[in-house]
């Protein structure tokens, strides 16, 4: 595999972006499906690396599943799987590996690449022993073969701290036995959303389960049923992009997710808490980021994602109750905190929790080692935006999870080239001079809206005002301002109330618009230093001896709901 170098974003960006399908539900409804008697469709399925391993391992046990671009058709042979001829190799799809486990016929083997070898069973193996199943494995990690599926006890014990799928594996089973099983959980539950999200998907296909808060469960015998189902959009593969967003201080929607029962869906209010404006599933960065205290074990997945943030963050950040990140496709602790050295941050476990001091000032770019790891390849790729010179090794790990991700990559970085950053807010707020020394660093064109209308009008704005009022006015600006609808690579610096009005900001809400703020106090210090801005500009109240403050207290509210961005112009930056 080939190592990729990463180009910083060229500047802030808002932007929309759709992730795939998620592999963990999909993982589940293919599952599910193969369990059910009749045909399943399957839309916006997500054709990674693990589904794809899963889905040849059910065409090898007698499954019928047919692929399209946008929906799969599962036809279901009521879990009466054929053995297969010869083993049945999952690569590092742990997921497949132990969803398959309990439900393969006697005297099939289970195999996988070389780090599969080395991902642990051996809890799932016990559990099933006792409910009187036996298999053959000399590391309690794959290779493993079934020897025998006779159902001999109707209770079982399972440790809840190593990881849900073994849990999750015997749940989607347990219904194809031919007596009740009762399972009781010992300890806590790690990633208890990915349970709950097996019972919703069990559900759908027409199985129940009982159970008391999450420490036992009932399941009686029953039938899948066949159904129509659509793979939610992944949550996992969104933390990617709300992390983009908090540490390039841009505005990133993710446009696909509305399953917020997802764990990492939980990702969102971490990212409030370090400081970012979170609305619905629009993420915009902070200028300061702040590190937090927070308990990951129902969020594995986006312990990454919150690393790159922590790195970037003033303060300790705390990751608590992770040491199940140790049996991911990698030990998943020791790695991160060897590559977060490796590009100048501090970090330490003491083998639950994880610190990380961070410091933007020290970061620098290296080469990041993955071990064939998806989620470092792309949560390290995202911190390559910001900060250059980083590169991913093995960087075509990434299909395991999220085949399209460099080129989500790409056409990220070729928005960033063409934005345009569009700034509003009331006189004084600093709009023209940072807006200059912005377009300077961007290598952008600057346009002063300002300065445009009274080209257009052969005067100054003042004496336009004074001739013929505030109406006409606005009826220019309009004007003028449809002209700069499609303008690339700009920073615009436009009057303070341009984005008042509706029809102005229709056309220019495209943009990423950034909100100058600075309290009514400067604001009126900087008007009343600025001679050539006092006399230039019109009263915009006649009646007033507090006109910035009346101004403000009317538009704040409209400045507040139209801007993506909102930066504090008495410490530019």
């Amino acid at each position: 595999m080939s190592a990729k170098k990463i180009a910083v974003l060229a500047k802030p960006i808002k932007y929309s972006i759709s992730v795939p399908g998620s592999k963990s539900l999909m993982n589940r409804a293919l599952i599910c499906a193969a369990l059910a008697s009749g045909q399943t469709k399957l839309t916006n399925p997500n054709y990674c690396e693990d589904t794809v391993y899963l889905i040849k391992a059910l065409q090898s046990l007698g499954v019928t599943i047919k692929q399209h671009a946008d929906y799969l058709l599962v036809k279901g042979i009521a879990g009466k799987f054929k053995k297969p001829s010869r083993a049945l190799f999952l690569g590092n799809a742990g997921t497949a590996t132990r969803f398959l486990t309990p439900l393969v016929p006697v005297g099939t083997s289970i195999t996988g690449d070389k780090h599969m070898q080395q991902r642990p069973l051996d809890d799932l193996l016990k559990a099933l022993y006792q409910l009187g199943f036996d298999f053959e494995s000399k590391t309690g990690c794959p290779p493993v073969k079934i020897i025998s599926r006779e159902q001999t006890s109707e209770t079982i014990d399972i440790p809840g701290k190593i990881s849900s799928q073994y849990l999750s594996a015997i749940l989607m089973m347990a219904p194809t036995l031919k007596k009740p099983l009762t399972i009781n959980v010992r300890g806590t539950l790690v990633s208890k959303p990915y349970v709950e999200m097996t019972i919703a998907v069990m559900k759908q296909f027409g199985v129940s389960i009982r159970h008391e808060d999450f420490k036992k469960f009932f399941i009686k015998p029953q039938v899948y049923q066949f159904t129509k189902y659509e793979v939610p959009a992944d949550a996992s593969s969104a933390t990617y992009w709300w992390t983009l967003a908090a540490i390039t201080g841009s505005s990133i929607t993710v446009d696909n997710l509305h399953d917020n029962k997802q764990a990492d869906f939980g990702y969102l209010q971490i990212l409030k808490k370090m400081g970012c404006q979170v609305k619905g599933t629009t993420v915009t960065g902070s200028e300061e980021l702040w590190a937090v205290s927070q308990n990951m074990k129902d969020m594995p997945d986006a312990v990454m994602s919150l690393a790159m943030v922590a790195a970037c963050a003033t303060g300790v950040t705390e990751i608590k109750n992770i040491s199940h990140l140790k049996a991911k496709e990698t030990n998943r602790l020791k790695l991160l905190i060897s590559n977060l050295r490796k590009v100048g941050i501090r970090a330490s476990t003491n083998g639950t929790n994880l610190k990380i001091t961070g410091d933007v000032g020290k970061i620098n770019g290296k080469r990041i080692t993955t071990e064939d790891d998806h989620r470092f390849a792309m949560a390290f790729a995202i911190l390559g935006l910001r900060f250059s010179n980083m590169s991913i090794d093995k960087s075509e790990c990434v299909k395991k999870s999220y085949p399209a991700f460099w080129q989500d990559i790409q056409k990220c970085q070729q928005a960033s080239k063409k934005q345009t950053i569009l700034l509003t807010g009331m006189r004084g707020s600093g709009k023209s001079t940072i807006g200059k020394n912005w377009a300077k660093k961007y290598g952008a064109s600057f346009i002063d809206l300002d300065e445009e209308i009274e080209k257009e009008i052969s005067m100054s704005i003042s004496q336009y005002v004074k001739n013929y009022g505030w109406k006409k006015f606005r009826n220019v600006e309009i004007k003028i301002t449809k002209r700069f609808i499609d303008i690339e690579n700009a920073v615009i610096a436009t009057g303070g109330g341009t984005l008042m009005n509706q029809h102005n900001y229709v056309n220019l809400k495209h943009y990423y618009i950034v909100l100058m703020y600075a309290p009514v106090s400067e604001l009126r210090r900087r008007v009343q230093n600025d001679k050539k801005t006092s006399k230039s500009r019109p009263a915009l109240l006649s009646d007033t001896q507090d006109e910035l403050g009346d101004i403000w207290k009317k538009r704040k509210y409209k400045y507040y709901q139209v801007a993506d961005k909102i930066y504090d112009s008495r410490n530019p930056r």
